[in-house]
């Protein structure tokens, strides 16, 4: 505070509990995968099984090449973990 605020901080947009909460789960991953600073995820590697137990809804994430990707409906047989949940938790 006492030397002023960063000309080149800018606010990062973001959405609301409430509008992720409406979205389908499919583009709250999409919408996740826009957050990733793909340099610094650089070569990660990470693959998870979503399971939402409320919704009896399934998606595998792959964050790989700094680019964050799911599928819905598909369970990957090479995830490190399998996260069961439910909508309002996640």
């Amino acid at each position: 505070m006492r030397s002023g605020v960063r000309a080149a901080a800018r606010p990062v947009p973001g959405v609301s509990a409430e509008m992720l909460h409406a979205m389908p789960i499919a583009l709250v991953f999409d919408y996740l995968g826009t957050r990733i600073d793909g340099p610094r995820a650089g070569t990660a590697n990470i693959v998870i099984n979503w399971r939402f137990t409320d919704t009896r809804e399934s998606l595998a994430s792959t964050l790989e090449h700094g680019a964050l990707t799911s599928i819905t409906g598909k369970t990957a047989p090479n995830a490190v973990t399998t996260v069961t949940t439910t909508r309002p938790v996640f």
